[in-house]
């Protein structure tokens, strides 16, 4: 039996393995660790401080050059569009329809240089208009294309790019939908679940008190400002109740700034750098809730099923499949939805025990990490 190689494709925010957050890299790093016996892999990805080594995989790091373009990037975001009010090289980028100009020059010229069978690209479409690779592409979308691109200019190329893959792979069906509105072929569309490792994420009994938990990125889409003002009521009601709110934040940001000036007493901000830290708050939650304005799938729902912490959840998006029966749904951007929805979660311990070994058993069924990869063999067998 001939062994196939496949060639992944990070993007040019996080590098591989990362160092910290970054759902899609640790997506590719969990699904590349289960499939390397059956295939040999390739991944390509910004320089990483720290490195790995799974069997049968070569990671291919791109020039240090890179990161200097991505710091670049970060300055010019900080104080150069803080201060002058425009952003030179991110106007530059938008009119070539460009997200990084450096990662894609060394993109294209690891991609000319490697053999491969096939190519499995993450988020950026654009990205094969400037690689054109010779060989079949599947691109990997985790987020609708407003999620993926900061500026209407880029938008051609996207939809450029995904004709020009051989095969689209979504997370949701959601998100299976919103693309096939947009016009992609249905012949090319494929459904792809995300998922966990149900040996590290299991339940631990709870310790007392009430602790509230959100976990992801401290940007709008999140929705964590009506999660704030929802606990400024719970906390009238439930005054031992703590919130903590745990990701990756950039101090600067207005958002952070509005969500840090509206925060009370018995909210804590959180960072969290490894995988065992973040592990712990979701198995010492009283419940996670998650008030999202828009989320394609939702990683930390699944994280949080599994370790027996029940979720409250936006109805938006790829959520409501995602969890099912075993958690609650409420009404986005509403403080009132999640103020009920946690008091009366609260007040009703046989619902909450339900809803703890339901969300479990969702998730050892549908979202292992196991699951995931034998499904994606079925996908590259078609190549």
């Amino acid at each position: 039996m001939v062994v196939k190689t496949v060639t992944m494709v990070g993007n040019e925010v996080v590098s591989i393995p990362p160092a910290g957050w970054g759902a899609v890299e640790k997506w590719i790093v969990e699904v590349v660790s289960r499939l390397s016996a059956e295939y040999h892999f390739k991944i390509i990805s910004l320089p990483a401080k720290e490195r790995m080594s799974i069997p049968n995989t070569e990671f291919v790091y791109l020039s240090p050059m890179t990161l200097f373009f991505k710091e670049l990037a970060r300055f010019e975001g900080n104080y150069i569009r803080k201060y002058l009010k425009t952003a030179p090289v991110r106007s530059c980028l938008n009119r070539r329809h460009m997200t990084s100009w450096s990662y894609v020059h060394y993109l294209k010229k690891e991609i000319e240089r490697h053999e491969t069978d096939l190519f499995h690209f993450h988020q950026r479409p654009e990205y094969l208009v400037y690689t054109k690779p010779r060989k079949p592409v599947i691109m990997h979308l985790h987020n609708r294309v407003e999620g993926l691109t900061k500026s209407y200019p880029l938008f051609p190329e996207f939809f450029r790019g995904i004709e020009m893959a051989d095969m689209v792979v979504t997370v949701s069906k959601d998100l299976y939908r919103y693309y096939l509105k947009k016009g992609v072929e249905k012949s090319k569309l494929e459904l792809l679940y995300n998922g966990v490792d149900v040996k590290k994420y299991v339940p631990r009994k709870k310790p007392s008190g009430i602790r509230l938990l959100f976990v992801g990125n401290f940007i709008p889409r999140k929705g964590i400002i009506y999660l704030i003002r929802a606990f400024r009521e719970i906390k009238k009601q439930v005054p031992e109740a703590e919130l903590h709110i745990v990701g990756r934040r950039n101090e600067k940001s207005e958002y952070v700034q509005e969500a840090r000036k509206e925060s009370i007493e018995g909210i804590s901000f959180v960072d969290v750098v490894n995988e065992r830290d973040l592990i712990r708050h979701f198995q010492e939650s009283t419940m996670l809730v998650h008030p999202a304005v828009y989320e394609a799938f939702g990683m930390t729902l699944v994280e949080s099923m599994a370790c027996g912490t029940p979720v409250i959840a936006s109805e938006v998006g790829g959520i409501p499949e995602v969890i099912g029966d075993s958690g609650i749904l409420i009404k986005p951007k509403s403080p009132e939805a999640i103020t009920k929805a946690v008091l009366d979660l609260l007040d009703n311990r046989k619902k909450y025990e339900s809803l703890r070994k339901k969300g479990r058993a969702r998730v050892e069924k549908h979202f292992s990490w196991e699951a995931v990869s034998s499904r994606l063999s079925s996908l590259y067998s078609k190549f």
